[in-house]
């Protein structure tokens, strides 16, 4: 009896050893696998904190779509008026009107995607909007050269009557002229975002909505209406496409 309790307790303590080294030799395996997930977790937070932190992506001249710019995610119009602030929020309802109705052009599609309510928006307030003291060819109503072009495609400045016979001259309701360019050469520049300049009272002129105010988004202007592509390159896939540029002699001076 005494030996099989001997006996018995020798097992008992040998296979508390084994136990012991089991677990011994299991925790650093343990330890590992711990300090892996963590690690992963680390590394995970980080990548999010990096994604979140992480600046734009550069802008580059698009010419194959109406919105000029890699950067832009949808067709987007300011607008901005001289005199009296009165007239600020009928001009907004005015040119949404028009812009609506220029998204029945048969190029609208192609060029912007469905007309949409949220595409013929018009926002208060162009940016960094500056008109010159004169107008001609050489004239940029806007930043100017940049590398980084806002988000609107279209600046609309609806000007009251002694603005626009100063601007435009006496009898003449609409221009455009370049707002923003971006760099194609070393010696050439591309109209990236437009200025369309319109006198007070004729946002919903049908010659101003199919003339300028279409060609000022990048479309042809509609049949019998004025081409102004004189002064501005169109957008569309035509010899005055932005990605030929304009002569950087013609855009280098922005309004003041």
């Amino acid at each position: 009896m005494t030996t099989m309790t001997r006996t018995t307790a020798e097992e008992g303590t040998t296979m508390r050893g084994k136990r012991l080294r089991a677990v011994t030799a299991a925790g650093p395996r343990r330890r590992a696998l711990l300090h892996l997930t963590a690690m992963a977790g680390v590394l995970g937070l980080a990548a999010g904190f990096l994604a979140q932190g992480a600046s734009p992506a550069h802008a580059e001249l698009t010419p194959e779509n109406g919105l000029l710019v890699s950067t832009r995610e949808d067709f987007r119009l300011c607008v901005d008026t001289t005199g009296a602030r009165a007239a600020a929020g009928s001009a907004r309802g005015e040119l949404a009107a028009s812009v609506a109705r220029v998204q029945q052009h048969p190029d609208w599609q192609a060029a912007f995607g469905a007309p949409t309510t949220a595409r013929a928006a018009v926002a208060d307030s162009c940016p960094e909007a500056r008109l010159p003291g004169r107008l001609d060819r050489t004239s940029v109503v806007g930043p100017g050269v940049t590398e980084e072009p806002s988000k609107y495609r279209t600046w609309v400045h609806v000007l009251d009557a002694d603005t626009a016979d100063r601007l435009l001259g006496r009898g003449v309701n609409s221009l455009n002229v370049s707002a923003e360019l971006m760099r194609v050469s070393e010696r050439e520049l591309a109209t990236v975002s437009t200025a369309v300049l319109v006198r007070a009272g004729h946002l919903d002129d049908p010659a101003f909505r199919d003339g300028a105010l279409t060609e000022g988004i990048g479309l042809q202007p509609r049949d019998g209406a004025k081409d102004t592509s004189d002064r501005i390159p169109s957008v569309k896939g035509t010899s005055k496409d932005a990605s030929k540029g304009t002569s950087e002699k013609a855009a280098a001076q922005p309004g003041r």
